[in-house]
């Protein structure tokens, strides 16, 4: 484009002096013949202008800038013992319609497009609600309020009676489930009256993990699988060994490593090298990668869970956790359930004492491939800044966790 006169391009420059050099022959015939010379004056005058302040269209355009990038929050949660809400609720924590409104709302602050869940528990009686019907029903009413398609969808929406497992929403407005909602069920061993563990530490995924994989509607060309996890809980840090519970989560990361991660038949249909993993793994990241690369039991489990993107440069690195250096008691996703009034170790805490009893268990996981999707924060939601004590007791002793991913968008 021609911003000054200066900067007018060589074919204007020509052009203008052969209309120059008519217009002086015009001149000069007019002149001699005693006409006017007001009207090729204004009408060159007139051109210059419009070439100088609009710029020559036949000059070079603009490049056009390319579309942004879709944005895709992958989100988890850990809602304790989550069994709906309502007059008949007598699970501790109870909760009403308002606490149940909180939750929903919670989950929608963070942005998530799709968020896997925890502790979701089945009803007690016939007829009673199923709990996550009805958190995705208030998400949707509280989006439809706001003038926002009600797209939230759920699965299971029927699980076992009063059983906590694994469940998961997703927004259908931005995601396309591609094929169904699948429990791991070669992942849960050690259970059952013919299949009986001799011991506690070969049992393997009491909570049987849920894995579905999604296409990203904005940008068709990009998909990932996400597996949502509920791990064994254990103590803090492996104290130079390893207790029950250590040997036992060592198993179940060793177990999904060699039966699914690194093996793509025994993924079939959810099979995507964009992977996700998400949960509450009871543990802080730097303690599970420890506990695999210090005490994992063959090499080909080593190295395969890492800290920092970095660590990439490794062949071996396969998935990286996100929450990377993020620490207690500053960063947490978790605090003791003495804030509730519950007894802890035989004595009830002050709120002073609570709040130093914080953790960091929720994490979320990425592959390799979604390393530069990934925008490199890590969230976390801290409802209490948003509820009083009295009321944020009643939705989790969990905070929820997500990270954003940026695709590029579809042609």
């Amino acid at each position: 484009m021609c911003e000054d006169v200066r900067g007018i391009c060589e074919g204007c420059q020509l052009r203008m002096k052969h209309r120059g050099a008519l217009w002086y022959n015009s001149l000069r015939q007019r002149r001699r013949s005693g006409g006017r010379i007001m009207r090729p004056m204004v009408r060159w005058t007139t051109l210059l202008c419009l070439l100088i302040a609009g710029g020559c269209a036949w000059g070079p355009r603009a490049a056009k800038a390319p579309p942004a990038p879709v944005e895709i929050t992958v989100a988890s949660w850990n809602i304790e013992q989550f069994d709906a809400a309502g007059p008949d609720d007598r699970t501790f924590p109870t909760r009403t319609a308002r606490h149940l409104e909180m939750i929903a709302e919670t989950i929608l602050r963070t942005g998530a497009d799709v968020i896997g869940l925890q502790e979701i528990v089945g009803p007690e009686r016939e007829g009673d609600p199923y709990a996550l019907d009805q958190l995705v029903a208030e998400m949707n009413r509280l989006d439809a309020a706001r003038g926002r398609p009600a797209s939230w969808k759920g699965w299971p929406t029927k699980p076992p009676k009063h059983f906590s497992h694994i469940a998961m929403a997703w927004n259908d407005r931005t995601l396309e489930l591609l094929g169904r909602v699948t429990s791991l069920w070669p992942l849960h061993s050690g259970y059952g009256k013919n299949g009986g563990a001799s011991s506690k530490e070969d049992l393997r995924f009491p909570r049987i993990p849920l894995a579905a994989r999604f296409r990203v509607r904005a940008a068709p060309e990009n998909s990932f699988t996400m597996v949502v996890l509920h791990l064994k809980a254990g103590t803090t840090g492996l104290r130079g060994g390893l207790d029950t519970n250590d040997v036992r989560r060592r198993g179940e990361w060793e177990d999904l490593l060699r039966k699914w991660v690194l093996d793509p038949d025994a993924q079939g249909e959810l099979c995507d090298r964009n992977l996700v993993i998400a949960g509450d793994m009871n543990e802080k990241a730097s303690v599970i990668v420890s506990l695999m690369d210090e005490f994992g039991t063959g090499d080909d489990v080593k190295g395969r869970l890492v800290l920092d993107p970095s660590d990439f440069s490794d062949p071996a690195a396969t998935l990286l956790f996100a929450s990377g250096g993020l620490k207690a008691p500053r960063d947490y996703t978790y605090q003791g359930n003495s804030e509730k009034g519950e007894e802890d170790g035989g004595e009830k805490r002050t709120v002073d004492e609570l709040w130093d009893r914080k953790k960091f268990m929720d994490q979320i996981l990425i592959s390799r491939s979604l390393a530069d999707a990934w925008d490199g924060e890590y969230r976390i939601e801290y409802f209490e800044k948003a509820y009083p004590l009295s009321d944020h007791i009643h939705l989790s002793d969990h905070r929820p966790v997500c990270i954003r991913l940026r695709f590029p968008a579809g042609k």
